[in-house]
């Protein structure tokens, strides 16, 4: 399978509905994007810790309200000063936006929402998936056990990274793989 990490990195910024766009019309079979949470309880897509990393604006997430997000530029970063995406306000976002957006794609969900209560966003994201009706065409990663964990068992999910990495090591020390 081809899946685009973040969206597609290389021909867009990262995790925007542009960089989605593009994947798509490369020929991905599925989609990786990274989620946080904001303030007020709404899924979106932006991976690094601080907003500084990608954007116009300063902060974590977790510190704006969605409203708030939707008017700081997704791609001010991106390809340089001359690229046609800097200035054009590419916004961050919602999950629930591009699970409407793109209803046939399947999506790799990855939660990177470094201080928000894991039961708070499990909260959240099992409201987004039940609207959109995506449950069937996601699954939700996480390098924090914490946040797969809190999950309702109805959602999709890999083994934490723990549990993967205890069963690699097991393998390779016993030389076999059932």
């Amino acid at each position: 399978l081809i899946i685009a990490h973040r969206a597609g990195t290389d021909d867009a910024p990262e995790n925007t509905l542009v960089a989605i766009d593009k994947s798509i019309e490369n020929g991905v079979n599925a989609v990786w994007v990274t989620l946080q949470l904001t303030k007020d309880g709404v899924p979106v897509l932006y991976r690094p810790s601080t907003l500084e990393s990608l954007t116009n604006s300063k902060g974590l997430i977790s510190a704006y309200n969605w409203l708030e997000l939707s008017s700081i530029d997704a791609g001010w970063s991106f390809g340089g000063e001359e690229h046609p995406f800097r200035g054009k306000n590419i916004g961050i976002p919602t999950l629930e936006q591009v699970l409407t957006h793109y209803p046939s794609t399947f999506f790799y969900l990855d939660i990177k929402s470094p201080d928000v209560e894991p039961k708070r966003f499990a909260e959240a994201l099992a409201e987004v998936l039940k609207k959109t009706d995506s449950l069937k065409r996601v699954r939700v990663y996480s390098t924090e056990a914490k946040y797969l964990i809190a999950l309702p068992d109805n959602i999709p999910r890999f083994e934490t990274r723990d549990e993967t990495r205890t069963l690699l090591a097991n393998i390779s020390l016993s030389h076999t793989c059932n």
